[in-house]
């Protein structure tokens, strides 16, 4: 319970408790996608750790929701960003008390520095936030695919669909698809296993697809 830093970058992380340890001040669970490993969680609960100082979340790809709520540091840095040459931009929901003054930069967030930030949003849910909004309201396939990929959107709800990135196994970006979002060629790509992460203006979704 006395530990205060935690380095684990780029392993098989799919979920990771860090209740038990409220004396944490640094974590770092960032990626490095050029390596196999990487972190593959969606969301992460620092709720319980309101001494945290510093947390690098570089390059998580998956990262939907990072729950920042009852910190109480006099400072607070987090690295969000992306890898300039995966070219794979994400939308974090970070979860705080005061989600308005956390947006306007007012106290007691003026001391919060988010950088290498394609884009985040502060809520006081962001399980609400990002699966009201994306989850519910975007369908995916077929899966497996062989030609083609589909995604619908059930109901606009505000969200406006942006960008689909694809990777791979590894985490390696492939491609940007930005438009024709109904009708997605992927007969040139290898068969396996794929990341496709649907990006909005709401948060982000992914999905497993199998080309076969």
């Amino acid at each position: 319970t006395k530990l205060k830093k935690l380095v684990l970058p780029s392993n098989w992380l799919l979920t990771i408790d860090f209740s038990a340890n409220k004396d944490l001040e640094y974590v770092n669970l960032g990626n490095h996608l050029e390596f196999m490993q990487y972190n593959d969680m969606t969301e992460l609960d620092l709720s319980n750790n309101n001494n945290l100082k510093k947390i690098n979340v570089y390059n998580l790809i998956t990262l939907e929701r990072l729950n920042m709520r009852n910190n109480t540091a006099d400072s607070v840095t987090i690295l969000l960003g992306h890898n300039s040459l995966n070219n794979v931009p994400y939308n974090v929901c970070i979860e705080v008390d005061d989600y308005v003054a956390a947006t306007n930069g007012t106290a007691p967030y003026d001391k919060w520095a988010i950088y290498n930030a394609y884009k985040h949003f502060f809520s006081d849910n962001c399980v609400l936030s990002v699966e009201k909004f994306v989850n519910e309201n975007f369908k995916i396939y077929p899966n497996p695919a062989a030609n083609y990929v589909t995604i619908e959107q059930k109901e606009t709800n505000g969200v406006t669909l942006q960008a689909v990135q694809i990777l791979d196994s590894s985490g390696k970006w492939v491609r940007s698809v930005k438009d024709h979002f109904n009708h997605i060629d992927v007969s040139a790509l290898s068969k396996g296993m794929y990341l496709f992460v649907i990006q909005t203006d709401k948060g982000n979704k992914t999905e497993k697809i199998l080309i076969k």
